[in-house]
């Protein structure tokens, strides 16, 4: 990679950014940035946008990716909801959309529903004189991003190996990307967090539980592709069945589904609470209704999500024993965004309970307030391939 492309890829991962950023990074006389990248400007690859906030003197200027270079479609599908974005090649949303998908229960309606949804995203860039450059999907899981192919997909039993990348490369005749929604959203916690963490973790609590690693300032990818399986560590063994086929799994016990699940066994049961006030059938029964009464002490509910956040911690707290992180950045559904979070104050507590002492201290706990992630990391890898791939091409042709 020669040295214009470096600070290409460096720009795109640390935007916006300064010229005295850039030199002070590859060790470069100011006056050579100032030809690098006004090469850059006058190719329509980066733009000027704002001031830096003044340290004393004229505001430093700006720079990031022209947002016209180039656009995307990308979709984050969770077992709860499919969400889908036109995003620019700084992974801005310029579109967003989201359905709920729990009701599907077969591959063939899921591949359906992908379809329609990437047919309605490329209406919406028509509309708006979008050129799509690539496709990139993020989903639960496991997923062999290399080949593109979904190998499982929670609850959906007869969602096997589909290789969801040729499908979509065929159906649509755009170049698409497929990574698993952890692994993806853990590269946009590293873009914009954790950019100075050398060890982190990204914690995702939800209709599912994952985990991904920052080890030595990157995204730890295994070799075998399939990696952050936190929910299926196992914290209860005598617990209840997992659909992976084990018993005990975190995911069987902490999962928004399994909350869920346990508030209406014991209301079935005859379990007082004031969320029989609230819904008519417990068929309106979700994790919001959940926290809501919890959070005006609901005895029930308070304590199904204070037993969860021990489980959580438990296997959290493994994680930090295992590999000492700097910083755990947590995300997802399940964390309360309104009012106290008694699940996320369960974590913290058995957390320090269960880490090594000389660890527990020397770590941050950060809760990632960008509802965006999850779309932003799925768009991660096809803006890398069309930097790489295309743009980057441009400039040794140039």
């Amino acid at each position: 990679m020669g040295r214009l492309q470096r600070i290409l890829h460096w720009i795109w991962e640390n935007s916006p950014i300064t010229k005295s950023a850039i030199s002070q990074q590859f060790g470069l006389n100011i006056a050579i940035v100032n030809t690098q990248v006004n090469e850059l400007i006058r190719w329509g690859i980066v733009v000027y946008e704002g001031y830096a906030t003044s340290t004393g003197g004229r505001k430093a200027r700006l720079i990031k990716l022209n947002p016209d270079l180039g656009h995307f479609c990308v979709l984050r599908i969770s077992r709860n909801s499919l969400q889908a974005s036109l995003v620019d090649i700084n992974a801005d949303l310029i579109y967003k959309q989201e359905e709920y998908i729990t009701s599907l229960k077969q591959k063939e309606d899921l591949l359906q529903k992908i379809f329609k949804t990437i047919s309605d995203l490329q209406k919406k860039g028509d509309e708006q004189n979008l050129d799509i450059q690539r496709i990139g999907i993020s989903i639960a899981g496991l997923v062999n991003s290399e080949s593109g192919v979904s190998v499982a997909f929670p609850r959906i039993f007869d969602w096997v190996d589909v290789p969801l990348k040729s499908l979509l490369e065929e159906k649509f005749s755009i170049p698409t990307d497929i990574d698993n929604d952890i692994q993806a959203s853990t590269n946009a916690i590293r873009f914009k967090e954790a950019q100075t963490d050398e060890c982190a973790l990204y914690v995702q609590l939800g209709p599912g539980i994952g985990a991904g690693l920052i080890l030595n300032g990157k995204v730890y990818r295994s070799p075998l592709e399939y990696s952050g399986e936190l929910g299926h560590l196992m914290v209860k063994p005598d617990g209840p069945l997992c659909y992976c086929g084990q018993a005990g799994c975190l995911e069987s016990v902490a999962s928004d589904f399994a909350l869920v699940d346990t508030v209406k066994y014991y209301l079935q049961r005859g379990s007082r609470s004031i969320i029989l006030n609230e819904i008519q059938s417990l068929r309106e029964l979700n994790i919001q209704t959940v926290q809501r009464a919890a959070q005006k002490k609901d005895r029930l509910c308070f304590r199904v999500l204070d037993t969860a956040g021990s489980y959580i911690g438990l296997g959290i707290s493994n994680l930090i024993n295992l590999f000492g992180p700097e910083t755990i950045y947590i995300d997802g559904s399940l964390i309360s965004t309104r009012g106290e979070d008694i699940l996320l104050n369960a974590v913290k507590r058995n957390i320090y309970m269960h880490s090594l002492n000389i660890l527990g201290e020397d770590f941050s706990l950060r809760v990632v307030k960008d509802e965006q992630v999850p779309l932003k990391g799925a768009a991660y890898l096809p803006i890398k391939k069309y930097l790489f791939e295309s743009i980057f091409s441009k400039i040794n042709e140039k």
